[in-house]
């Protein structure tokens, strides 16, 4: 057996007990789950309630029965394999496991695939791929912070790097295509993220620019990358652009930057814990350690692995109040929330290159020896982590929870938390409580009336003792429809930013539909088969240039 049959094989072996590894939390125990936290709670019902989102923008089964359009502002492409897996489950948690598998899966693949093609030793793939894949901010972010967003977007990063890897060191301009494709899969993913990565590329570019590596060429590759993003993107963006134009809404809460960022003994000592304590946000001491190694083989890096090196470092010192958060808090920036989300760039960046690294120490007849070292200390850390972080919580959703605390439910006294009012009318959010107890503005009054919900709609039956104007405990979103006693009505927005119809004197039924616009189904399917053709095609044109 040749070589690289060898480590082709090995790597196999790998991904298969990579698989076993990360669903340890499901074979350990029947008690054991995952942890229940808010953000659990906000993706989970998302995920429940895209039964209808070819029909309607929201589901009335989630979010208060508000009608806030969920599916719009958040976005949900690559959601749909969680979804598929909890149709065939009817577990959500066991359907959460089961994505978490899928997508740790295509990340080792996609990070051993960039590795591979960035240094052509197969041998960096492997150790890149378990570094990353497993890396300590990953595994917090699947397990306990349940960012699922951004952790779906980590696994196009290492895409992103190899494409700027052709484009400003091979100067293969032609790879401008990846970019787009990166960009656009994050674009479908995690809007916050597709904003760091924004600004990475630009500082990148800035960078490789001012030492002379960067011309006019790259710098049209970087532009039309981003103007295909935006057309292939559009199923995402659009709908959030329009809701935004038509209605002014409540976002989600940005919190104060500046407290969220750490002291420097903070960064030092979360760094150097084995285990997750507390809420200091770390890439991890072993990574933390290779951002040494790297440094002191400094000369081993080109330029553009030189550069990698400076936002490693960069990454990390954005995490602390060495960066004057305070000032950056008015402006876009701002929406980061939590500075160690930039730790995403450390993690890979110091993965990749201390694989680089360690392969280059090892001498061939070791590798194999070391790698499978390497591989078992990960995965010990790996369950040592995810006892730890679930150490910290005495509350579990376990394997076999059909469903989850709906989120209104989940820690009452922070009621504007964790997406339970995320673009909800900003008229409503006074009156959140009686929106959530399905209280009617009537007389002058709010009075709690019985409700029938369906995914795409809710019926309120409504006693009334005259002709009269009332005020539904629904948000007056343009996509909303209303019959009255079975006959459709005209609507108006509320002093309470619900819906204002007229009533006649008795048992009024009241119904409430949500529907999609005609243009959002032709948008989505555009999008879809848009980034499809477009993959396939430039796909064969490289091929083409090859041969």
């Amino acid at each position: 057996m040749n070589e690289k049959k060898k480590t082709k094989i090995i790597f196999l072996c790998f991904l298969f007990l990579s698989i076993l590894i990360t669903i340890v939390p499901i074979l350990s125990s029947k008690e054991l789950g995952i942890v229940r936290v808010n953000d659990f709670n906000f993706h989970a019902s998302r995920v429940e309630s895209m039964i209808n989102l070819w029909k309607s923008p929201t589901n009335f089964r989630f979010f208060h029965q508000y009608g806030a359009p969920t599916n719009y502002c958040y976005p949900w492409w690559t959601l749909v394999p969680w979804f598929l897996f909890y149709i065939i489950t009817h577990k959500i948690v066991l359907s959460y496991f089961c994505f978490i598998g899928l997508l740790t899966l295509i990340t080792l693949c996609t990070c051993y695939y960039v590795a591979v093609k960035i240094t052509n030793k197969q041998g960096i793939g492997i150790i890149f791929a378990i570094f990353y894949s497993f890396s300590f901010y990953r595994l917090y972010n699947i397990f306990y912070r349940f960012a699922i967003g951004e952790t779906i977007a980590m696994t196009f990063l290492p895409i992103l790097l190899y494409a700027l890897y052709k484009i400003l060191y091979k100067k293969e301009n032609q790879y401008w295509f990846l970019l787009t494709i990166a960009m656009t899969l994050t674009a479908y993913t995690h809007l916050l993220s597709l904003l760091f990565y924004t600004i990475f590329l630009v500082l990148f570019y800035i960078g490789a620019t001012f030492i002379g590596q960067v011309h006019i060429k790259e710098w049209w590759s970087l532009i039309k990358a981003g103007i295909w993003s935006g057309i292939l993107s559009l199923g995402s963006l659009i709908p959030m652009i329009v809701m935004s134009a038509q209605h002014k809404l409540f976002t989600p809460e940005k919190g104060d930057v500046y407290e969220r960022a750490l002291t420097g003994e903070d960064f030092i000592f979360s760094h150097l814990e084995l285990v997750f304590k507390g809420n200091h946000y770390t890439i991890g001491i072993f990574l933390f350690l290779c951002v040494f190694i790297v440094c002191w083989r400094w000369k081993d890096y080109n330029w553009w692995g030189k550069e990698l090196i400076i936002f490693s470092i960069l990454g990390l010192v954005s995490t602390t109040k060495l960066i004057p958060w305070d000032k950056i808090q008015p402006t876009i920036l701002g929406s980061i929330q939590f500075p160690w989300r930039l730790l995403v760039f450390p993690t890979c960046f110091i993965s990749l290159l201390i694989a680089i690294s360690f392969y280059n120490l090892l001498s061939r007849k070791n590798f194999y020896i070391m790698v499978s070292v390497l591989y078992l200390m990960v995965n010990i850390a790996t369950i040592v982590e995810y006892y730890s972080i679930t150490a910290n919580k005495n509350t579990f959703y376990t394997l076999h929870s059909e469903k989850v605390i709906q989120n209104s439910l989940v820690n009452k006294s922070r009621w504007l938390g964790s997406g339970r009012t995320d673009y909800f009318l900003d008229k409503s959010i006074p009156y959140y409580k009686n929106f959530k107890n399905h209280r009617v503005y009537i007389d002058h009054h709010f009075k709690k009336v019985k409700t029938k919900v369906a995914n795409s709609q809710i019926l309120f039956t409504i006693p009334s003792d005259k002709e009269q104007e009332v005020i539904l405990p629904v948000g007056a979103y343009n996509y909303m429809h209303v019959w009255v006693n079975g006959k459709p009505t005209s609507w108006k927005e509320g002093h309470t930013g619900g819906i204002k119809i007229k009533v006649f004197e008795g048992n009024q039924k009241v119904l409430v539909k949500a529907k999609n616009p005609i243009w959002y189904l032709p948008l989505q399917i555009f999008s879809f088969i848009g980034l499809l053709g477009f993959t396939i095609f430039n796909i064969k044109k490289i091929k083409k240039r090859k041969r």
